[in-house]
């Protein structure tokens, strides 16, 4: 995808071994790291159109769903 006229690339959010890639990491930061706030940019790259997915039946919203999802059960409430 591009943004601002620079190509990136997104985190498949469709696939179970990103969505463990996240979790764990989002934990490392909170748990070992300490981080009580956590700022997430761009987040609309778990779900860009057009790049394949791991699980082509899923929508672009439910790619979001599954992607915000992780990162909230892995911060926790508190963070």
């Amino acid at each position: 995808s591009a943004n601002c006229g620079k190509f990136f690339y997104g985190l498949d959010a469709t696939n179970p071994a990103v969505r463990k890639h996240v979790y764990d990491t989002i934990r490392r930061a909170v748990d070992e790291w300490g981080f009580d706030v956590l700022k997430l940019d761009f987040l609309y790259a778990s779900c860009l159109e057009g790049n394949g997915k791991y699980d082509p039946t899923m929508s672009r919203a439910e790619a979001m769903y599954l992607g915000l999802r992780t990162i909230r059960a892995a911060a926790g409430n508190d963070t």
